[in-house]
């Protein structure tokens, strides 16, 4: 099941970090698929995939994240794939 979604635009602090507001996505545990690539985000709340339960795929690609929460995908049971490329990220 594809969802079309509309997501607000991520909001800008004083030291212009974008990052989607946690609940952002309450109500859509029916989505599978998710992409926010290009969205500008510096941040994403290690909560804000939890009530996604049937997520398939996330698409975070080309984005301004340097971390990824340890725990952003631990309610995703049926993840399999998951679009980082274009980041900041490094393994640690």
């Amino acid at each position: 099941k594809i969802a079309n979604l509309t997501v607000p635009t991520p909001e800008a602090s004083m030291d212009q970090t974008l990052a989607l507001k946690t609940g952002v996505l309450a109500g859509l545990s029916a989505l599978q698929y998710l992409n926010l690539d290009g969205s500008e985000l510096t941040l994403v709340p290690e909560d804000l995939f939890n009530e996604l339960k049937n997520l398939l795929e996330v698409r975070l690609s080309n984005n301004s994240l340097s971390d990824i929460p340890e725990k952003l995908f631990a309610n995703n049971p049926l993840l399999r794939e998951i679009r980082l490329e274009g980041n900041n990220l490094s393994l640690e």
